[in-house]
């Protein structure tokens, strides 16, 4: 919260920051004075967002703070509903999760990997979720650095590909570079709003063993 302006205007004609020369004569009273104080609080819009995905730990423990790429915070908030407020990007608010799922070759999973996304806001017009991928390389890509399994939205047995969907996405969807919308809403959260995602993934039949990986980026901004 940040004072936008205070002004305190007495009856006795006192202005604040004078020296004690400079005062007018005062009118004292024997039993009442008063005083007008006009007071005006600006409060800031303010996000947060937590994550919680099926591969996290259950122990309790928070997510871990990475740091991540600077972008605007709101001046003076700090919390909202407990939770740091700013972007997803914010150096110091940048929340890891991990989400995950292990299938044979000419298979397909279309429920087990997950994350649930709270967004806490008391922006009026309440808030837009987006997801992207983290760079230009959207296949979840082998340790090997050459085998992929492709961004798709098609998410069949024999067919390597993955994606996602949730939110006002109703079906799986393949991740760009670019932010694209999962979720809205046009007025502020009570408690936070969840919205549950879903990864699907499906291998070929001939598909290499071993881990692949990916890492997306969710975006929530006030509206």
């Amino acid at each position: 919260m940040s004072k936008k302006s205070t002004k305190i205007i007495a009856a006795a004609g006192v202005v604040a920051g004078l020296g004690v020369a400079a005062l007018p004569a005062l009118t004292f009273a024997t039993s009442t004075v008063a005083g007008e104080v006009e007071l005006t609080a600006e409060v800031n819009e303010a996000i947060a967002m937590t994550i919680k995905g099926n591969a996290d730990p259950s122990s309790g423990e928070p997510a871990v703070q990475q740091p991540g790429v600077d972008v605007y915070t709101p001046t003076g908030a700090t919390t909202i509903d407990g939770h740091p407020v700013g972007s997803l990007y914010d150096s110091t608010n940048l929340e890891t999760s991990s989400s995950a799922v292990s299938l044979l070759p000419n298979a397909a999973d279309t429920t087990t990997a997950t994350s649930e996304i709270k967004v806490y806001t008391n922006a009026a017009a309440g808030f837009t979720l987006s997801v992207k991928d983290a760079d230009t390389i959207t296949a979840l890509t082998h340790t090997d650095g050459e085998s992929t399994i492709p961004a798709g939205a098609t998410i069949t047995a024999g067919t390597a590909a993955w994606g996602y969907k949730g939110g006002s996405v109703a079906n799986f969807a393949a991740i760009s570079a670019t932010d694209a919308e999962v979720y809205t809403q046009s007025a502020p959260t009570s408690g936070g709003q969840t919205i549950n995602m879903v990864y699907g993934v499906s291998t070929a039949s001939d598909q290499k063993t071993g881990t692949y990986t990916d890492t997306i980026i969710y975006t929530a901004t006030t509206n």
